[in-house]
């Protein structure tokens, strides 16, 4: 286009144009903060200028400003999205406002950024036009892109990319992907209707949904190829690698193209999806249809009209027939209690319906309704419905119920583990902080394992270049020890520690994390703590009498060995303040009684302890599922995370389990075993053997019963009274 056919196509349609106001003749024109020249559109200078005079923003109010400047030159900063998610952060409600490195880094990152001069294209309707898009988890991401036809001369015209709501961020792979082409199209509307243009997409499934317009597909997809219809495009594959905006996708910019109200509707959809595929009421109808489908009760109704149970041992079944022998002699040996309904649809025990193995799982589904634990729902069930092994099978359902299982109570704890007596004094140590104290200062403590022996020092810092040096002077004086025993803080898994242990042959183990009466320094905090608060409530000099308790602790015999830790680990008794007579030591007869004591003492605590926690052995194997209990926030925080995860390592009590993306290390207590398989055919083979006796309970049979074999409990014709037995009125 050229000056002269602007004119004349202006004096066409009456405008007049102002002169003082016009500009000819000049390589670029200043227009509307862009500066419009004959290699394309960049930033205002000026502009740029003024914002990078800009001090960091000292709140959040000034911040989100300084942003929105910002967002004005997005449009020419490559990857804008990435650059100011740390500043973003800080603009969120829950968050404090911290202007840190990482917040300082981005900062004068962008002021860095707005020194470049970059140029977008002018965008051309006679060149081939592409739109490359890309979507993440987190986000879409488009480029449009113009090439002349047979040159490799490619130029951006713009970028474009926004954050998915938390809705989009539910759906599935290929319908962010699709929902990214939505975007590139509507979100560069003005440049693309009207021509052919292609789009390039790393997720090729979308090639034949949008290509092949008699695909089927699922609603969503539909409602967007409708809205794709204006569109003139063919669709490419391109590898992710390939793609220029799938790094954009996954950094995109914090705004979304959905309303609130959009938002909520497609919430409003998802939850209506979920509740049409819930159970609902279960109708006579439909269990007259599954009987009739179901061949096992259909063969069970012919023998109760015809009476024919004694021919069940002799008849033989094809291997193709779906007659279940087990659950025709389970139904034989209540007979007395059936009864049929005149087209063979509907069998009932009493007045209760038989359930057809097809509707079982929803029976119970329907019964569990409200989340009742397994007594109740037995008992619900049994007033309306039976079916064979309905006891084991309710429990098996519960057992797999991962709302019952993260808000039921926790597993009874498991018995304590007896550890052994060290052979030597300084064999084993373990070491733990105890602080702040009233000085504000830290106490690093170490107890030998074996004399029980303590040893404290007061510190300022506790970084492992402080503890380094109060780790030499302690093994100065006592010797290098085999074995340290730590928890899992900060200090003591840095790799100066780790560096420091290797160097001096020392093995370093930590015990279970938030499991601190692994650590046997513990129960010498009580009352060293006790001390130190006592001094502080008295007035009096809290480090004085700190001393003196140590003095009196390390003479006093310990509850476990019986003897002093300081007789223990010096062999000699030591002088305290009150008076004593001189007595020598066998440290030999010492030594020897020491380890028969600390075994019985140990021994008769663990009892003791099992015995009023009522614990029980739960074995977890590699490969179990389990749910790990979590803080609870609220009243209404689940005891245990309702996320199933999967054990990986088993080393003793300590077990790691995971699941993508997380990965956790407790306690076997910490861990709730579940059962991840729903109701199967599996199932009830699996729970026959062990759940047997309820059910032979269930239909009448004595307790002294559950010592026979299945078999023979299945063969056992069982006497019943004999009592009039009338069919509901509705069946006649």
């Amino acid at each position: 286009m050229t000056l002269e056919s602007v004119l004349q196509r202006a004096n066409e349609k009456n405008l007049r144009f102002n002169g003082d106001k016009c500009e000819f003749d000049k390589p670029s024109i200043t227009f509307y903060g862009h500066v419009f020249s004959k290699q394309g559109i960049s930033p205002c200078p000026k502009k740029i200028e003024a914002i990078k005079s800009l001090k960091p923003p000292a709140n959040v109010s000034e911040l989100r400003s300084y942003l929105g400047m910002i967002t004005y030159c997005g449009r020419f900063i490559q990857d804008l999205a990435t650059l100011t998610a740390p500043l973003r952060k800080l603009t969120k409600k829950d968050i404090k406002y911290e202007w840190k490195e990482s917040q300082q880094r981005a900062f004068d990152t962008l002021q860095e950024r707005l020194n470049e001069k970059t140029t977008l294209s002018y965008f051309d309707p006679s060149k081939d036009t592409k739109l490359i898009v890309d979507a993440s988890p987190t986000g879409l991401a488009a480029i449009l892109i113009q090439n002349t036809p047979s040159q490799n001369d490619e130029t951006v015209v713009a970028y474009g990319s926004r954050a998915l709501t938390e809705v989009e961020q539910r759906y599935s792979q290929t319908e962010r992907e699709a929902l990214a082409i939505v975007f590139g199209c509507e979100h560069f509307r003005l440049f693309l209707y009207g021509i052919h243009f292609t789009i390039y997409t790393d997720h090729k499934p979308l090639v034949s949904i949008f290509q092949n317009p008699n695909s089927h597909c699922p609603a969503r997809l539909e409602r967007w190829r409708l809205r794709l219809q204006s569109y003139n495009f063919q669709i490419h594959y391109r590898p992710g690698h390939d793609n220029p905006s799938d790094y954009m996708s996954r950094h995109p910019m914090n705004t979304t193209s959905m309303t609130s109200q959009d938002s909520e509707n497609s919430e409003y959809y998802i939850q209506f999806i979920a509740e049409s595929t819930t159970p609902k009421a279960m109708t006579l109808q439909q269990i007259r249809e599954a009987t009739q489908n179901d061949p096992t009760l259909q063969h069970a109704a012919h023998i109760i009209q015809k009476n024919l149970w004694h021919t069940l041992d002799t008849t033989t079944f094809s291997k193709d027939t779906d007659i279940d022998i087990r659950e025709l002699k389970l139904l034989r040996n209540i007979k007395d209690e059936l009864t049929v309904s005149n087209d063979k649809n509907i069998i009932l025990r009493d007045t209760r319906i038989v359930i057809p193995k097809s509707l079982r799982a929803d029976a119970i589904r329907l019964a569990h309704v409200g989340h009742q634990g397994i007594v109740k729902t037995k008992s619900l069930m049994r007033e309306k419905v039976w079916f064979p092994l309905i006891d084991s099978l309710v429990k098996s359902a519960i057992d797999s119920c991962i709302p019952c299982q993260a808000t039921g109570r926790p597993k009874p704890p498991q018995p304590l583990l007896m550890r052994e007596i060290p052979k030597e004094n300084f064999d084993t140590v373990y070491i733990d902080f105890l602080g702040p104290l009233p000085s504000g200062e830290t106490l690093f403590v170490l107890i030998d394992g074996r004399s029980r022996y303590p040893v404290t020092k007061i510190m300022k810092k506790t970084d492992a270049p402080h503890l380094i040096p109060c780790l030499d002077e302690i093994f100065a004086t006592f010797g290098l020890p085999k074995k340290v025993i730590s928890d899992n803080g900060p200090p003591f898994q840095s790799k100066e520690i780790k560096k420091f242990m290797d160097d001096n042959g020392i093995q370093h183990k930590t015990i279970t994390p938030l499991w601190p009466q692994a650590n046997e320094s513990e129960t010498f905090m009580k009352p060293l703590m006790k001390a130190i608060r006592t001094a502080h409530l008295q007035k009096q000099n809290w480090r004085r009498t700190m001393q003196e308790f140590l003095l009196n602790y390390r003479a006093t015999p310990h509850t476990t060995t019986q003897v002093a830790p300081a007789t223990l680990m010096f062999g000699r008794n030591t002088r305290t303040r009150l008076p004593q007579t001189d007595t020598k030591t066998d440290k030999n007869a010492l030594d020897h009684s020491v380890e028969q004591r600390d075994k019985e003492q140990r021994q008769r605590m663990k009892e003791y302890a099992d015995r009023r926690r009522q614990s029980k052995t739960t074995t977890m194997n590699i490969g179990d599922y389990v749910l790990v209990r979590q803080q609870k926030h609220n009243k209404f925080t689940p005891n245990f995370d309702p996320k199933p995860l999967r054990i990986i390592t088993v080393k003793g009590t300590m077990i790691t389990a995971e699941r993508p993306g997380f990965a956790i290390t407790r306690n076997q207590s910490f861990f709730k075993p579940i059962k991840t398989t729903g109701l199967s055919s599996e199932d009830e083979e699996e729970m026959e053997d062990s759940d047997e006796h309820e059910e032979q309970r269930d239909i009448g049979d004595n307790e002294n019963n559950n010592n026979h074999n299945r078999d023979e409990q299945q063969n056992l014709e069982r006497q019943y009274p004999r009592r009039e037995r009338r069919r509901p009125n509705y069946y006649h």
